[in-house]
């Protein structure tokens, strides 16, 4: 998803990514946001150590955030749902929160950057 999905807009990302013109894509949607929802009320709940999740999976965490972010708040906007995805973003601000404590540079993580 996060080396593949393009998109102009929202339109364009529901019409590329969703379904019914690409059940699978939806369905991988899902299931990664659903585990971040997961991750995300077990760090809020303080059920899972912070420093586990940071670093299996702070990089993930924040670079798919901050590329679907846009979609999210749309979709917040238009099903008039402020609390959709509220975990996941719970999470992603928790990786940077930590990442600027620990003085980690952000990574630049682009297809241009590993090539």
């Amino acid at each position: 998803m996060i080396w593949e999905w393009e998109w102009d807009s929202f339109d364009d990302f529901i019409e590329k990514y969703s379904i019914p013109n690409n059940k699978d894509a939806h369905v991988q949607w899902g299931r990664y946001f659903a585990s971040l929802e997961g991750l995300g009320i077990l760090l809020k709940k303080g059920l899972i150590d912070p420093e586990l999740v940071y670093d299996s999976h702070y990089l993930s965490v924040i670079n798919l955030w901050e590329k679907f972010q846009p979609v999210i708040e749309e979709w917040r906007v238009r099903l008039n749902a402020p609390q959709l995805y509220e975990d996941p973003e719970y999470l992603y601000n928790e990786m940077v929160r930590m990442r600027t404590e620990k003085e980690h540079e952000a990574a630049k993580v682009t297809m241009t950057a590993i090539s």
